[in-house]
């Protein structure tokens, strides 16, 4: 008896420590768990999230140095304002530099090449040359520019890219007189002049430029795309615009407008260059949708914030069943926890107050001459 009462408490000390030790490895995950499961639909908290646990000083000085060496200003800018956005110093020889690269001389002459050279080709890298290419397609010449090399490569026998013409042709459209019986309204031309440029350079993802090209289907009329293309091959602007707009459903532009204007208001907030980051990590309008309100709540920033954390600044990129696991284990054990805490009490309740078996009780009421000896034997009359 002795040593059972020993061996008890042992055991039970053993038990809670390793509940315990338990608990503190697996509750800090639940709580992470529930925490990204309730941020799932949110981008602003997701993004604060994977920015908590991603951004680090040392990742921010090698994210500076890296986009410095590439020439990349526009990037550059982006991580020195979402480091001051999350309380990160910036150090001091790559502040330098970033200034040094961005005198109004520096970039003056910067903006002006890359302007140029985006009106003249029709493609940029960069967030003046992007803009050179929207400058042109509102004259309408970038547009027309492009209807005529789709339809040279045709001519050849090459394959032909529809989505950029059917976005040339909505461009088209767009500036002409016929705006407004479109349902389009101004700002998403800039919107289709990045989309038509990221599709000619490879910078979309593949979901994203599928739904794209779905949407340009649904939206123009292929079959009449011959007569805009052979308006703007003879240089006949004002016949090119009048043929686009025939070319145009106009109850079907929605899905087109609507991805148009959220990578219009990417642009605005976030820089041309982080339109161009979102069309690399979005694969859907939603996910459009997901990087513009991104981008009104971080501005300059955005673009930064979606090269730090990818696709995993507006959706889950662990996967919400792992999440779910984690949080299905947490609640078992908090329920195992539950029932050896009963356990222990009823077990401590036992030590301290035991109970009489009801065998005994039940010997002792059937047994009365042991405890009344006077009354053990009652006389015969």
């Amino acid at each position: 008896m002795t040593r059972s009462r020993f061996l008890v408490p042992v055991a039970m000390t053993a038990l809670v420590a390793a509940a315990v030790a338990g608990g503190s490895w697996l509750l800090p995950r639940t709580l992470d768990a529930w925490t990204w499961l309730e941020a799932r639909n949110d981008p602003l908290a997701l993004a604060d999230l994977g920015l908590h646990s991603d951004l680090t000083p040392a990742r921010l000085e090698q994210e500076l140095e890296a986009a410095l060496a590439a020439d990349d200003i526009d990037l550059a800018g982006s991580f020195i304002a979402l480091a001051g956005q999350q309380g990160l110093a910036v150090p001091p020889a790559l502040l330098a530099r970033y200034r040094a690269e961005t005198t109004p001389t520096a970039e003056t002459m910067r903006a002006a090449r890359a302007f140029y050279e985006g009106a003249r080709d029709g493609e940029s890298a960069s967030g003046a040359g992007l803009a050179g290419v929207i400058a042109s397609d509102l004259t309408g010449i970038g547009d027309v520019r492009d209807l005529i090399h789709e339809g040279q490569k045709a001519q050849r026998g090459e394959e032909t890219n529809n989505v950029t013409v059917g976005l040339a042709t909505v461009g088209l459209a767009i500036t002409g007189a016929t705006v407004v019986s479109l349902g389009m309204a101004m700002p998403a031309r800039a919107g289709v002049s990045t989309l038509k440029v990221a599709v000619k350079t490879g910078r979309i993802s593949r979901p994203l430029a599928a739904t794209l090209g779905r949407a340009v289907h649904e939206a123009v009329d292929t079959k009449a795309l011959t007569v805009a293309a052979s308006a703007a091959s003879r240089l006949e602007l004002s016949s090119a615009r009048a043929a686009a707009a025939s070319a145009i459903r106009p109850a079907s532009l929605t899905r087109l407008r609507g991805m148009a204007e959220d990578v219009t208001v990417i642009g605005r907030k976030a820089g041309v260059r982080g339109a161009q980051e979102a069309l690399t990590v979005a694969r859907d309008g939603a996910d459009l949708r997901r990087v513009a309100r991104l981008s009104e709540s971080r501005g300059l920033s955005t673009r930064a914030v979606l090269k730090v954390l990818g696709r995993g600044a507006i959706a889950l990129t662990s996967g919400a069943a792992i999440l779910a696991g984690w949080l299905m284990a947490g609640v078992s054990y908090l329920w195992l926890v539950l029932l050896f805490c009963l356990a222990i009490v009823r077990g401590i309740t036992r030590l301290l107050w035991p109970r009489r078996s009801r065998r005994t009780w039940a010997m002792r009421r059937s047994e009365p001459t042991a405890s009344c000896p006077r009354l053990s034997r009652v006389p015969t009359p």
